[in-house]
């Protein structure tokens, strides 16, 4: 190998280390700056603590898979949603259940989306399915202002699922919130 051909191998390698790096060396996607779409890796008890953090809002999260056709074709109205109602206090989580292979593909969907908000992939799904007790994906679970479940809509086989369904239970949360905040006495704001 010639002396540049040498020069050009130790900055490919350089630049191959430098990458491993800052990546995270496996990592998918490190969370970045507000409105970059990235995939991160988390355990069930760091997806509790992603919703948890989220208190005092509104939480839907969307568990989908990239091997499924109608989570797919209804993932787009997710995104409407946090569009919607993003400034009255809600907030939208994405969380895959695809295996670690998909995820190039699965961030790839994330990406033509325009899934800004939170997106995680399970490392283990099956806690996930198996402490939630669901069976089919498309699952939509809401979770009210103070965390706790408020509905779960799945696509079974039997009932078509809805966005539409979604979208009624958020309107319900965030209206509940308004007129609370109404009736509060002034000492108390």
């Amino acid at each position: 190998m010639s002396p540049s051909g040498n020069h050009i191998l130790v900055t490919l390698v350089e630049l191959a280390t430098m990458v491993a790096l800052l990546t995270g060396c496996g990592q998918v996607d490190r969370p970045g700056p507000e409105g970059e779409i990235t995939l991160e890796v988390v355990s069930y008890k760091q997806l509790k603590e992603a919703i948890k953090a989220q208190q005092g809002k509104v939480i839907v999260v969307d568990v989908w898979g990239e091997y499924c056709a109608p989570c797919k074709k209804e993932f787009p109205n997710l995104v409407k949603l946090h569009d919607r109602y993003s400034k009255e206090g809600l907030v939208c989580m994405s969380v895959s259940i695809d295996s670690e292979e998909n995820d190039p593909s699965s961030l790839a969907f994330l990406k033509s989306k325009g899934a800004t908000f939170s997106n995680f992939r399970m490392e283990k799904p099956e806690e996930l399915t198996s402490r939630w007790r669901f069976s089919y994906i498309p699952a939509v679970f809401v979770f009210d202002q103070k965390g706790k479940r408020y509905s779960y809509i799945s696509g079974d086989p039997i009932v078509p699922f809805s966005y539409a369904n979604v979208e009624a239970k958020v309107k319900e949360l965030i209206r509940s919130k308004q007129v609370t905040e109404k009736r509060k006495p002034a000492d108390q704001e």
